[in-house]
């Protein structure tokens, strides 16, 4: 049996779907940020951020993964078809 890294965790999390909004939530806790925080150091209304936990929202989505150092596309793979552009409709 092989030991699982904390990268192949993240890797596994990300490539089976969407992380769970818990998730993200629990993520930027523990780099010290809260949603409404992080929208307001962007100049944005305190719940504006919580919008891309629930829908395609590009800008919204740019600042939650770019707060995690990680990209939009690993934290909701199905809204992304290519890690271009939104998934077409």
């Amino acid at each position: 049996m092989r030991n699982s890294t904390a990268s192949q965790k993240k890797q596994s999390k990300g490539s089976s779907g969407n992380w769970h909004r818990a998730d993200i939530v629990a993520a930027l806790h523990k780099r010290g940020l809260t949603l409404a925080s992080l929208s307001r150091s962007h100049g944005l209304a305190p719940r504006t951020l919580n919008n891309a936990l629930d829908r395609h929202y590009p800008r919204a989505e740019r600042i939650i993964a770019g707060a995690l150092d990680t990209t939009p596309e690993t934290l909701w793979p199905e809204r992304y078809t290519l890690k271009t552009g939104p998934k077409s409709r």
